[in-house]
C-alpha cells in the first residue's frame, strides 16, 4: 500500500483475493470496497467517504487506485468562457 497526499495506491495478491472469496477476472467495486475498507483500517488509514476506485486486474492480484471523488457541479452552475 502507498498513501498518497490525494488517495491510495493498493496491490491485493491472488491469495489475499481467494481469501476474501473474490479473484482478479470477477471483481466489482462493490464486492471488493469491503476489502479495501478493512486494508485500510488495519493500516489506521482514514477509510474514504466516496472514494473513487480504479481497478486493474492481473492474473496475480489486482492494482487499486483510490481517489477522491469529485463533486458534480451543481445544476444552477454556469461557466463562461471567452476566448479572444
Amino acid at each position: 500500500m502507498n498513501i498518497l497526499a490525494q488517495g491510495a495506491v493498493l496491490f491485493l495478491s491472488r491469495e489475499e483475493l481467494t481469501a476474501a472469496h473474490l479473484t482478479p477476472e470477477t471483481l466489482t467495486e462493490e464486492g471488493l470496497f469491503p476489502l479495501i475498507c478493512r486494508t485500510l483500517q488495519q493500516a489506521g488509514r482514514p477509510v474514504p467517504l466516496r472514494p473513487e476506485v480504479c481497478c486493474f486486474p492481473d492474473p496475480g492480484g489486482v492494482l487499486i487506485f483510490l481517489r477522491p471523488r469529485v463533486e458534480e457541479p451543481r445544476p444552477d452552475c454556469c461557466v463562461s468562457v471567452t476566448f479572444s
